[in-house]
């Protein structure tokens, strides 16, 4: 039987991050024919060592150096059998139905060259990203100048999120986000896959630009959620800045007119600096006294208490915290939706005989991981 879809995930992260993911796609691939690469950034030995030991199933490649996120998924793509390749960020979670609806939707729109997914950050807030318009002069400057935060409502401002069409809608746009991105292989040998140029960032909204441009059509499901972890990729510190920054002026190069590239470049560069002027600036993290409440499956939850038990606690900062237990009486499903409506929340996550629990309370900010060896 011909591998039907490959999920490409490049890690970057804490292992902990990484193995929820991994545990969620596991459960969702369920009879499924799923192969699964993790294509290995992170420099971390215990990363790889979990890979080997906990998931002897997926396809490891450790690459030597940070080679970048986009040349990372184009070595894992090398290798991909599937017929549909799921690229993934490494701080997501899955619904059981993932595979499943994605099947069905490019069976049945044989025009489709990829799909994406609505997102919800950890603390069940949409992530606008999700669905975008290509960043032309307009959509640009809004995005750019801040129009579009500040009315993200208005369809004249907020173009570039595509506001016309709801969060919880089915409906073609323009440009997808590289944290849950589906991709027919056929098309991405016609693209050639990333544009490695692009280090981190920008590298899916000319990705979905460059398949456009094939004739194909680019679909968001709205009614597929998934959680991504927003904040954990990156600190908004420097490096983060002139890396998005660049990219933005790489797209524009790459794509626009010389006068528009131009205007626009001169205008991301003013948009770096007062960003750099305004940024948080680095605090030291405390540690935290977690005030946690449990719901889930019954065995995952105390199997979550045990893991919580060995935790050290150094400080009275407290944190009150609902840890949701995945396991057979609790689906990824439920976690998502009950994350979804009671949204601003703060939220763990514990997937069933893993040895961490994640989540995420702000999307500005670096996420909350504990790992346990047993």
């Amino acid at each position: 039987m011909p591998v039907k879809f490959s999920v490409i995930i490049v890690s970057f992260h804490a292992r902990g991050f990484l193995e929820q993911t991994l545990f969620s796609v596991r459960k969702a691939s369920r009879n499924r024919k799923v192969e699964i690469i993790v294509s290995d950034n992170s420099l971390d030995d215990e990363v790889a060592d979990m890979v080997k030991n906990d998931f002897p199933d997926v396809k490891l490649i450790t690459n030597p150096g940070n080679p970048g996120f986009a040349r990372a998924n184009n070595i894992a793509l090398e290798q991909a059998g599937g017929e549909l390749i799921v690229f993934l960020n490494p701080d997501t979670i899955l619904p059981e139905s993932f595979f499943e609806i994605l099947e069905g939707v490019f069976k049945n729109n044989v025009n489709i060259g990829a799909a994406g997914v609505r997102m919800i950050d950890g603390a069940g807030c949409f992530l606008p990203e999700s669905k975008r318009s290509i960043p032309g002069i307009w959509n640009s400057f809004t995005k750019l100048s801040g129009l579009a935060d500040a009315f993200p409502r208005s369809r004249l401002f907020s173009g570039y999120y595509r506001n016309d069409v709801g969060e919880e809608e089915r409906d073609f746009v323009e440009v997808l986000s590289g944290a849950c991105m589906v991709v027919k292989k056929t098309v991405l040998e016609k693209t050639g896959g990333f544009d490695e140029r692009f280090f981190m960032y920008g590298e899916d909204i000319d990705l979905s630009y460059r398949i456009l441009q094939l004739g194909y059509r680019n679909i968001y499901l709205g009614d597929l959620t998934i959680i991504h972890f927003k904040g954990e990729s990156s600190q908004k510190d420097e490096k983060y800045l002139s890396r998005f920054y660049g990219a933005m002026q790489l797209f524009v190069k790459k794509h626009y007119s010389p006068f528009s590239a131009a205007v626009l470049t001169l205008f991301i560069r003013l948009r770096k600096t007062v960003a750099s002027f305004w940024r948080n600036p680095a605090s030291e993290e405390k540690p935290i006294q977690l005030s946690c409440s449990f719901l889930g499956d019954g065995q995952s939850v105390k199997e979550t208490q045990q893991l919580f038990h060995n935790l050290v606690k150094k400080n009275n900062d407290t944190l009150d915290i609902k840890v949701l237990c995945e396991g057979a009486q609790y689906a990824y499903e439920e976690i998502i939706q009950y994350i979804s409506e009671h949204r601003g929340g703060n939220f763990l996550i514990h997937g069933k005989g893993s040895k961490s629990v994640a989540g995420s309370f702000n999307r500005n900010t670096q996420g909350l991981v504990f790992s346990v060896d047993k």
